[in-house]
């Protein structure tokens, strides 16, 4: 069977058209156009794609096809958009864009408004307050870039507890590969002038050599990512909500194969569980991150290839 394809734009479907005679195997759906993209030298230069249900069962000329409009048909006049196949991400965390709905939006211009650090701080200062946060609750960001802030260097613990020294703040490098934590959020966590740095991290530290600056480097911020309530919570609902709008967010960009990169056991299980009980609509791949466990970890991870 074809694999489905999907239109990264929206499109106006038209009313199918009704025929005198009787239709031999109607579509429920029919594409046509000059601009269709197949990716497939056998059937470049089609301008008619043909659906039953959400599969495609035929490209091909718009003559030879628009004799299978039945009654019930669907005709997408595409004019000068065109159709491409799903694209397929090369490198993505999956879950963690559901998750950023959670977060405060930190990323510099055209994507965000985050130009120094000033701005860095009110749009912390906004999100608490348009969300009512107290001390009881975590304040996470993402997106910020140092090489793209005015002072072109990462802020510091001390430039977050200028924004709260009551509730935790914890924000993440556009790279993923660092994270940014108040003092709040430090203490929380345990991570004090005694705490080594992990193998595979870096605690940064103030000029003092010994108390930790808020800079947390790669494996150092295993720590505060997993108090991401929205990934690693153990509500179903609440992490079905999260994977709903990961996958909204990934189709709505025509995306229809996606990557869980770094996941980790537990949370491929709950991948599992969720598309045991409603199917996702896109192909999920995860790549499960091998560091630090065992070789027996390792082989009883429940590899599937098949769905």
């Amino acid at each position: 069977m074809i694999k489905p394809i999907i239109i990264a734009i929206g499109l106006l479907g038209l009313a199918g058209c009704v025929k005198d005679t009787e239709v031999v195997n109607p579509v429920d759906t029919l594409f046509l156009g000059d601009h269709i993209i197949t990716m497939d030298d056998a059937t470049e230069g089609a301008t008619a794609v043909a659906l039953i249900g959400d599969s495609i069962v035929a490209t091909g000329s718009r003559e030879e096809l628009t004799k299978r409009i039945g009654p019930n048909t669907q005709v997408i006049e595409l004019g000068e958009r065109a159709l491409v196949p799903g694209f397929i991400d090369s490198h993505g965390h999956f879950s963690f864009v559901g998750a950023m709905a959670d977060m405060v939006n930190l990323t510099p211009p055209p994507v965000g408004n985050t130009e120094d650090i000033a701005s860095l701080q009110q749009a912390i200062r906004d999100f608490i307050d348009e969300r009512d946060l107290s001390a009881d609750d975590w304040v996470y960001g993402f997106g910020y870039d140092d090489s793209l802030l005015a002072e072109g260097r990462h802020p510091t613990r001390h430039d977050l507890d200028a924004v709260s020294t009551e509730i935790p703040i914890a924000i993440t490098h556009v790279s993923g590969h660092l994270m940014v934590a108040n003092t709040k959020a430090l203490d929380r966590s345990g991570i004090t002038s005694e705490t080594p740095n992990p193998k595979g991290g870096v605690i940064r530290r103030d000029s003092d050599g010994q108390t930790p600056n808020g800079v947390l480097e790669e494996k150092a911020t295993y720590i505060m990512r997993s108090g991401m309530s929205s990934i690693n919570d153990d509500d179903p609902a609440a992490f079905a909500k999260t994977i709903d709008r990961a996958i909204q967010e990934h189709t709505s960009q025509g995306l229809t194969t996606v990557q869980e990169g770094g996941a980790n056991p537990v949370l491929v299980e709950k991948f599992r569980a969720l598309a045991k009980d409603k199917p996702l609509p896109i192909d999920l791949v995860a790549f499960p991150v091998g560091n630090g466990d065992s070789v027996e970890q390792l082989t009883a991870f429940r590899n599937e290839t098949n769905y």
